[in-house]
């Protein structure tokens, strides 16, 4: 959790919105971030993460929601793969079971609140929470020290990029 950002919780609308492109800018770990099918309710997306040597590759296909304005500029996105047998079978072909490591999201949420002094806006809140499953065997030590770090990148990832943005905006 960020608990203050300078940042109008308008200006994270881009990443949120825009999350296929921006997510690969804001997470070392994420190769490419690729938009398949969707409805108004949710989008399905294929990701795949360039682990460290000497681990595999990983591919993920989840379902992002996005959830903008939930109460005036109060913004969330989730990444879940609730549901998602038919997309997986439908968008992960063979020749990339056979290259990547199929890693789980059961729940990845960016949770955006304004922070308010005399009912004005002077900031936001950032909450990031992840909960999934790397696939593959990864030795503890490993997971401690990649799973942490790789939640700070994020949180800290999409406040550098919403304030490289405002910057040039400005």
């Amino acid at each position: 959790e960020a608990k203050r950002v300078d940042c109008h919780p308008r200006e994270f609308r881009h990443f949120l919105e825009n999350f296929s492109e921006a997510f690969p800018q804001v997470n070392p770990l994420a190769k490419n971030v690729i938009p398949l099918e969707g409805d108004a309710n949710r989008q399905a997306v294929k990701s795949v993460l360039n682990f460290p040597f000497p681990l595999s590759n990983r591919i993920m296909v989840h379902w992002k929601y996005l959830l903008l304005d939930r109460s005036p500029d109060e913004h969330m996105l989730i990444v879940s793969e609730e549901g998602n047998e038919d997309i997986l079978a439908k968008y992960l072909n063979a020749d990339e079971k056979d290259k990547y490591v199929l890693a789980r999201t059961f729940l990845c949420v960016y949770w955006i609140k304004p922070i308010r002094e005399a009912e004005r806006i002077v900031g936001s809140t950032v909450r990031y929470a992840f909960s999934g499953d790397t696939g593959g065997s990864i030795p503890a030590f490993i997971q401690n020290t990649i799973g942490p770090k790789s939640a700070l990148d994020s949180v800290q990832g999409l406040i550098s990029y919403v304030k490289k943005r405002s910057l040039v905006a400005e």
